[in-house]
């Protein structure tokens, strides 16, 4: 056609059109361009332009001319799509949000553009609105299972959990192969306690789809923790995650430049949690007391929220980078190009982590620290990061990293800053004249183990009380199954009380209800140990044979408080019994912890930043040097 009639716009158009389908992508730029220079307004060539440059994830360049033919015809329902969609990979909800409502205003029944508002306003955290646009689309669009997917998501993030098991029930009953609302249901699950059944889902989903990353991670996440499980359960699990991702990557195998520390230290940090999550509360303080004349931080976030934390943070760092959206390829290009010396994962097999993109090693040397608490099983991953409490020296087998430890804890607390006023209350008991137990972990970490020893300790003291709040918890359903099992135990409805969670500040007043911490296991607390400590309320912890396990037992060693870590049940009962049973020095140790862990390590973040900038060195350093005739090698700072 372009034989017989040069200027024939339209046939290069639909010549780039095929090219695209064909994954011709050069040539059909180039057919595009061919249009646009014949007939510069020809809206559908800048848009086919879009596609392509979105194909090979150059957005800048498909965003451009996209909106160029949206400024030629402002009625292109496609175009508002397909920026919808870009506007949303690259984590500007509030600029897709506006995109999909125009394509309302062009399309008002496109179900597929209230399902996009729904979700968009569930990441945003506006449910009212996102279920408003989720029922549009169930109304538009009955039998459609995208939609109840959409509408259990939404009820997930409102800790609504049976409600959000219902909807991934029915769309299952409408298509029983979808795998990832079976990953979504089995997430729901765990939620709610029912470990067992959502590790049986999540490995059905990877059963029918082997290459599913998601349910992968979230198999070795279960089992992290799983009290059936072990740590050579939990490796091999791992493992099968690492050998997939390692399998699709085509990891760098030179860089710009050799690692070495005679220079400033370039270092990343790649996460989801970047944000209001306990990650952020633990950089915070860390990144402040860095010195900047010795080490550059460089920030790939993988979850864009622009919350108060994220901005904090993101004034700590020398470059922040949104990855969220990208591909593993582009965001491990990305990595390669800033010429790093090391790369730290700071989510390991939690949500919004990015693993895979490890697997294509875009710095020369490579870690794991803080926001997990095991092996990643990626064996491009060179160390994992851990302290002599947590990790000892005869678990090191469990690790497909080699463990290196820091001069003191795993981690250092961030205090918070903004609630310096709520100090330490007298133990409730004082006035009670009855001990209070307390627990804010969630309900997926209260097991049959952890309540039969909070039962026996209830036969030695009828006269407690348990104060129990997390997600879920005042759900009719869910409370009644926990009230159930506690009554199963010897615990009596009239002894518990459940709450909800509540933001920051509430929360930690709430500790003024709370005489002493009952500590869960083999999944005991992180940040919420944390929190308790500097609210005065200690905790009693089980020490377990994992860097997970032993998290309650660095925190108390840390903490200046070993008398506190039970090394077996019979222990956990009578350290709880009879710290319970001493009025006077509960009462003393209230006024006294917060001052004393501000002293420990787990608060000194300008000794902290120091001791882990001399790791970084020292890892990089030893990578260098090809230090491994060790099967583990042991980093000393």
């Amino acid at each position: 056609a372009v034989d017989l009639k040069p200027d024939y716009f339209e046939a290069f158009n639909e010549q780039g059109r095929i090219r695209v389908t064909l994954n011709e992508l050069d040539l059909a730029i180039q057919s595009f361009q061919n249009a646009i220079e014949i007939n510069p307004s020809y809206a559908e060539a800048y848009y086919g332009l879009g596609i392509v440059y979105k194909r090979i994830e150059n957005l800048k360049l498909s965003v451009l001319n996209i909106e160029k033919s949206i400024s030629i015809d402002a009625k292109f329902l496609d175009a508002y799509k397909l920026l919808g969609e870009i506007k949303s990979q690259e984590g500007d909800r509030e600029a897709a949000i506006l995109n999909y409502k125009k394509v309302i205003a062009l399309e008002p029944d496109s179900p597929d553009a209230f399902i996009m508002l729904g979700c968009l306003h569930t990441d945003l955290a506006q449910l009212p609105k996102a279920i408003e646009y989720t029922q549009k689309a169930v109304n538009l669009r009955k039998n459609s299972p995208e939609v109840y997917f959409a509408l259990g998501n939404i009820f997930s993030i409102q800790g609504k959990f049976p409600e959000a098991v219902k909807n991934f029930q029915h769309a299952l009953q409408l298509r029983p192969a979808y795998v990832d609302v079976k990953n979504n249901l089995a997430s729901a699950l765990l939620a709610m306690g029912r470990n067992a059944d959502a590790v049986e889902l999540y490995r059905a989903v990877v059963q029918a789809q082997p290459t599913h990353l998601v349910a992968l991670q979230n198999v070795a996440f279960c089992l992290s923790f799983e009290s059936g499980s072990s740590p050579a359960i939990y490796l091999k699990s791992a493992e099968k995650f690492g050998a997939v991702v390692s399998s699709q990557a085509k990891p760098y195998t030179s860089w710009i430049q050799d690692p070495q520390t005679d220079r400033v230290l370039k270092v990343g940090l790649v996460s989801g949690d970047l944000r209001q999550h306990p990650v952020g509360f633990f950089l915070e303080s860390v990144l402040t007391y860095l010195d900047i004349e010795k080490i550059e931080i460089h920030a790939y976030s993988n979850r864009t929220t622009n919350d108060p934390l994220q901005e904090s943070l993101k004034s700590r760092v020398s470059s922040w980078s949104a990855i969220e959206g990208l591909s593993d390829e582009i965001a491990a290009k990305l990595i390669h190009d800033a010429q790093l010396d090391l790369l730290i994962d700071l989510s390991g097999h939690t949500g919004m982590g990015r693993l895979a993109l490890f697997a294509w090693r875009p710095a020369p040397v490579q870690a794991t620290w803080l926001g997990y608490w095991a092996s990643t099983g990626v064996t491009e991953v060179d160390y994992i990061l851990a302290d002599r409490h947590s990790v000892l020296p005869e678990h090191h087998h469990h690790f497909s990293e080699r463990v290196w430890y820091l001069a003191d804890a795993r981690m250092c607390f961030t205090p918070p800053s903004a609630v310096y006023e709520l100090v330490p209350s007298p133990p409730p008991s004082v006035k009670n004249k009855y001990i209070t137990f307390g627990c804010f972990q969630s309900i997926r970490k209260l097991n049959s183990n952890v309540l039969a020893l909070w039962g026996r300790i209830h036969q030695q003291l009828p006269d407690a009380k348990f104060r129990l709040q997390g997600t879920g918890f005042t759900d009719p359903k869910i409370s009644a199954d926990l009230l159930q099992r506690l009554a199963d135990v010897g615990i009596a409805a009239s002894c518990v009380s459940l709450h909800a969670s509540v933001p920051g500040y509430e929360y930690l007043k709430c500790h003024a209800d709370v005489d002493i911490i009952l500590d869960c296991f083999p999944f005991p607390g992180g940040t919420t140990t944390c929190d308790a400590l500097w609210m005065g309320v200690p905790t009693v912890t089980m020490a377990g044979g994992t860097m997970l396990s032993r998290q309650g037992v660095s925190l108390l060693m840390y903490a200046g408080l070993p008398d506190w870590i039970a090394q077996s049940e019979d222990q956990y009962v009578a350290i709880a019994v009879s710290k319970a049973s001493d009025a006077k020095q509960l009462s003393l140790l209230r006024g006294a912890l917060r001052q004393q862990v501000f002293e420990s390590p787990l608060f000194n973040a300008p000794g902290f930043a120091s001791s882990l900038q001399d790791t970084f060195s020292e890892m990089v350093r030893d990578k260098k040097t090809h230090l491994d005739t060790a099967k583990h090698y042991d980093g000393l700072v």
